[in-house]
């Protein structure tokens, strides 16, 4: 008989959430698309359009999925929150050059005395 694995909530959670937060606003995106593309105009609401729903109901689908993938979304940064500053970190710290400010001054002096280099003979 095969060992069950063992699992652990915190992954489990995690890999639940990023699931559903998939689901989620993939719902939302193809109900605006279709909110979208649905005829407009004086009296459009009323005309089945997907699924037997109005125009109307689904804007309040869509707004349902939103608000769920807002809250969803949520949950996932607030789990996340210490995965997300060190990602943050890492991106605003790998393009820091440790001697940006010595390399700025460096060339601004190369600049400057670009009139008054030695191996160049002066004009008269």
């Amino acid at each position: 008989m095969a060992r069950r694995r063992k699992i652990h909530l915190l992954t489990y959670v995690r890999a639940t959430i990023a699931l559903t937060l998939l689901v989620v606003w993939s719902l939302a995106a193809i109900t605006g698309f279709i909110l979208e593309f649905s005829p407009k105009g004086y009296g459009t609401g009323r005309l089945p359009l997907f699924l037997s729903l109005t125009r109307s109901q689904w804007g309040d689908v869509h707004f349902l999925v939103c608000v769920i993938a807002l809250c969803v979304t949520v949950v996932h940064v607030l789990l996340d929150w210490g995965v997300l500053r060190g990602y943050l970190r890492y991106l605003l710290n790998s393009h820091q050059h440790p001697d940006f400010f010595e390399q700025r001054s460096h060339i601004r002096k190369e600049l400057f005395s670009i009139h008054n280099r030695p191996d160049e003979p002066t004009q008269k």
